[in-house]
């Protein structure tokens, strides 16, 4: 049962952020919004002090339009994708241990005590 538990939230959490990466790019299709991708440091050197940024909207368009400007939508993908997996795969292992060697902890999550009233 243990090992079952840990199994489907391991496989729950990795689905869950592959729903997250469909509503990125849906949302980003459907509206022209900018959640996939990564903002080059480039950028971040050419923001002027008053908060705007000293570069054109041509000069941002063909960077993106560039294998490299490619990279960075792709880059955050797979960054969101490797830190799941890695969150769950921790996250189920510790709690497979935990189960496995604490039995008492596993029973208190899984059954919960109900307390008895006199005269219910």
């Amino acid at each position: 049962m243990p090992l079952f538990l840990c199994f489907f939230a391991f496989f729950f959490a990795v689905g869950a952020e592959a729903m997250w990466e469909i509503y990125e790019f849906d949302v980003d299709s459907l509206f022209s919004t900018n959640m996939q991708i990564y903002i080059s440091l480039d950028f971040y050197d050419a923001l002027l002090k008053n908060g705007t940024i000293g570069l054109t909207v041509e000069k941002i368009a063909s960077f993106y339009s560039t294998p490299e400007g490619y990279r960075y939508a792709l880059m955050d993908t797979m960054v969101d994708i490797l830190t799941d997996v890695g969150g769950a795969l921790a996250g189920s292992i510790a709690s497979y241990y935990l189960f496995k060697f604490r039995p008492e902890r596993f029973a208190k999550l899984i059954y919960k005590e109900k307390k008895i009233q006199d005269g219910i």
